[in-house]
């Protein structure tokens, strides 16, 4: 942790360098997963069982990084989570192509804004139908002082029918963390307006503030629709209209490559490119 005259600078350097400590790296990457993140293919071959639970240590290991102050990589460690008990080389090259992108961006901090609100704001996004047998992916990111300070991704248990009702559910799987985190806040003693959630599907929106859930909704998702709608009736959430390119949820519900990632991850860390990122640590050894 560093203090810095406009903020506080976190990473974890340290702990990146152990993680990678041992690791063969071949190559420099710029982005944690390709675009085949989430195919497994049928003929993949199994890992031995020394290597299975190298597989399972290492991916842990990233999970409680990503948790923290990379958030850029949960999307990645999330879905090789779910392949710990039946990992295959395939597996094993997109677990080695994280470790590609941490050595390439070890320098990289979080700054946490002084002078800002303590008011959370939540970003909350679905990619319908990502998943081999069909299932969604609901991301969500809530930042506060100009970072992000909590980050999820994980593939829905429901399979749904359309992007909407994709978007439905990860809306009111979403609002449990959120209305958390606002609680959380204001046993502090501080004082909040509605919390302002973001979404970027204007169909979603309109029917949350419509009242009514469309006729061919079936009873689970009028629950999931209901409770949001309550939840913005009773002054909790306010359901924003956020521009699908403005949306950093995005980068938890699918890999993202190019200039929408690098966007999308400097959101995350509070920074705006590598100038700025250089600007603030400099900041910071001035400061010391």
């Amino acid at each position: 942790v560093e203090l810095c005259e406009n903020g506080i600078n976190i990473d974890m350097k340290a702990y990146i360098a152990k993680v990678l400590e041992g690791k063969s790296i071949k190559k420099r990457v710029r982005s944690p997963a390709t675009d085949e993140l989430f195919n497994i293919p049928e003929d993949g071959v199994p890992l031995d069982e020394e290597k299975k639970k190298t597989f399972h240590s290492d991916v842990a290991k990233l999970l409680y990084l990503a948790k923290r102050t990379r958030g850029q990589i949960l999307t990645t460690v999330s879905h090789l989570a779910s392949r710990v008990g039946c990992p295959t080389y395939d597996d094993l090259n997109k677990l080695d192509r994280v470790f590609a992108y941490l050595s390439a961006t070890a320098d990289e901090v979080m700054h946490l804004h002084a002078g800002g609100t303590v008011d959370p704001e939540v970003y909350i996004d679905a990619s319908y139908g990502v998943h081999d047998d069909g299932s969604s992916r609901t991301g969500m990111v809530i930042t506060m002082a100009g970072a992000a300070i909590g980050c999820w991704s994980s593939k829905q248990k429901l399979v749904t029918k359309s992007s909407t009702e994709a978007e439905i559910v990860g809306l009111s799987d979403g609002l449990t963390n959120a209305i958390w985190m606002r609680e959380m806040v204001m046993a502090q003693g501080y004082k909040l307006g509605p919390t302002k959630i973001y979404e970027d599907n204007e169909g979603v929106i309109k029917v949350i503030k419509s009242g009514r859930s469309p006729k061919h909704r079936t009873r689970h998702l009028n629950v999931r629709h209901f409770f949001a709608r309550n939840r913005e009736e009773l002054g909790d959430i306010e359901i924003v209209y956020k521009p699908t390119g403005d949306m950093i949820a995005d980068i938890m519900t699918k890999p993202l490559n190019g200039a929408l990632f690098v966007k999308h991850s400097d959101s995350l860390t509070g920074t705006t490119g590598d100038d700025l990122e250089q600007k603030l640590r400099n900041e910071c050894q001035n400061y010391k």
